[in-house]
């Protein structure tokens, strides 16, 4: 039980195994946006708003100059209240189901345009 923060040899992982990095984030503080610049291209649609553009995971996927494929998962916003508890739940589910190789990384993206709120606070 528990891990270590020490890694050794034994965490070799597979070549062909993509390695994938899960944003989450509240609606409009730039999730796709951060999710294209990883990817070093714009693949993943995204607007300047605060209105959520995303209401369905996606992924997408680039290969690293060392040739370690990378999966970036862009989830729907934190506290989006459009949807039922019942479709958030859903969405989850396939945000799991998206990570074939499992989840490496989940990236926190938050707005620099806004005070770190309640929820944000609650969310981390």
């Amino acid at each position: 039980m528990g891990g270590s923060a020490i890694l050794s040899d034994d965490w070799d992982f597979a070549t062909n195994e993509a390695r994938t990095v899960v944003l989450i984030g509240l609606t409009g503080d730039g999730k796709s946006s951060t999710g294209s610049n990883i990817l070093g291209r714009k693949v993943i649609r995204s607007m300047p708003q605060s209105a959520g553009v995303k209401s369905t995971c996606e992924v997408q996927r680039t290969q690293l100059p060392d040739g370690q494929m990378l999966d970036v998962i862009d989830t729907r916003g934190l506290f989006d209240f459009s949807a039922s508890p019942e479709i958030v739940r859903s969405e989850i589910v396939r945000c799991i189901d998206l990570a074939e190789d499992g989840i490496h990384a989940i990236l926190l993206v938050l707005s620099v345009r806004s005070c770190f709120t309640r929820q944000q606070q609650a969310a981390v």
